[in-house]
């Protein structure tokens, strides 16, 4: 099948049709609802506070014991940044300008509760997700640093790991060789 009907993409990963909403991802089946489970880390996620605006980022983050070190990179969603947890300096922030745009805000919520749901179905599939909060028109969320691989990565393995989104209702729609990274 090399076409689909309009509103569905074809996944190539599985060779099916299945329905598209947005660059983050569509959840393809209908989400049931459950309390969020507290991963077992050093650091405990928060997440109470990712749909406050009116905080100064800069002195709410330091006052949690983080700081941006250096700037990783610009995409469309947003930027990356490598930040240190006290000493420790193996996380990024990932920071979505609002500027009183809707969808911004609305694609930033939406990433959140999918690398929520995802960090609990299918850890080894995405970043562990630390933290996430909204202040000063920008959202925030405090992931694990990733890197690119060193060796090329199968085929067949990126496959697998797409289907493995799929398998809980997640579909990957921004796939290219920029968005593989594996774990230190």
């Amino acid at each position: 099948m090399d076409e689909c009907p309009p509103g569905k993409i074809l996944n190539h990963a599985t060779g099916r049709c299945v329905n598209i909403n947005g660059k983050i991802g569509k959840k393809i089946k209908k989400k049931q609802d459950e309390e969020f489970h507290t991963p077992q880390s050093e650091l405990k996620p928060e997440f109470e506070d990712y749909r406050i605006s009116n905080l100064n980022c800069e002195q709410f983050v330091m006052r949690k014991g983080w700081r941006m070190k250096r700037k990783l990179g610009e995409g469309v969603q947003g930027s990356a940044h490598q930040t240190c947890y006290y000493k420790d300096c193996d996380y990024v922030f990932k920071i979505v300008e609002f500027d009183n745009n809707a969808s911004n805000y609305d694609g930033f919520v939406s990433e959140v509760e999918a690398l929520k749901e995802l960090n609990i179905k299918v850890p080894k599939c995405v970043p562990k997700m630390y933290g996430a909060w909204s202040c000063d028109n920008k959202g925030i969320i405090a992931m694990e640093m990733m890197y690119e691989s060193k060796k090329l990565i199968p085929l067949s393995k990126i496959q697998s790991l797409l289907k493995r989104l799929e398998s809980v209702g997640w579909l990957h729609v921004d796939t290219h060789r920029g968005n593989v990274m594996v774990r230190k």
